[in-house]
């Protein structure tokens, strides 16, 4: 937000007479906008990519036991339920985004470039599902497809598909 109120300060002050009274007149009101219109924090804008109510691992593992293995997403999120897959091999069951999916429910494992135009790569790993509600699931893993790749084939191994 503070981009556009910027914007905005200089295109009023192109459009007024360009004096120092104008500058300041432009200034304060980026510097108001900015106030009234606060930007999000990051961890708002992460909370888009999965784990709604923002379970860390710690807490999911108090609630499911220790798992059988973790698969990781993103080392940056290793401690939210959305950096990483909980596998419980004897439930038959998988923690994603801080949500049970059963492994019998997943029906294919593959992975994409999900980067829009003139952004830089994105790949995610995507679990397609008999559940109605959640045909797919997506799993932002970084820009590395290498990663993607290695990601797709630990899930998997363990679903065995």
């Amino acid at each position: 937000m503070a981009t556009i109120a910027f914007a905005v300060a200089i295109y009023y002050y192109a459009k007024t007479d360009q004096t120092l009274g104008g500058l300041i007149a432009s200034m304060g009101l980026a510097f108001s906008l900015n106030w009234v219109f606060p930007k999000k924090e990051a961890s708002d804008l992460d909370n888009k990519e999965g784990s709604p109510s923002g379970k860390t691992v710690d807490e999911l593992v108090s609630i499911y036991g220790e798992p059988d293995d973790i698969v990781l997403l993103n080392a940056a999120k290793g401690n939210d339920a959305n950096g990483v897959v909980l596998v419980y091999n004897a439930r038959g069951l998988l923690i994603i985004n801080g949500e049970e999916v059963r492994k019998s429910d997943i029906t294919e494992v593959t992975f994409n470039n999900a980067a829009m135009a003139y952004l830089p790569y994105d790949y995610q790993v995507m679990l397609t599902t008999r559940n109605k509600q959640k045909p797919e699931i997506h799993l932002y893993v970084g820009c590395d497809v290498e990663w993607a790749r290695d990601v797709a084939e630990e899930i998997r191994k363990h679903i065995s598909l």
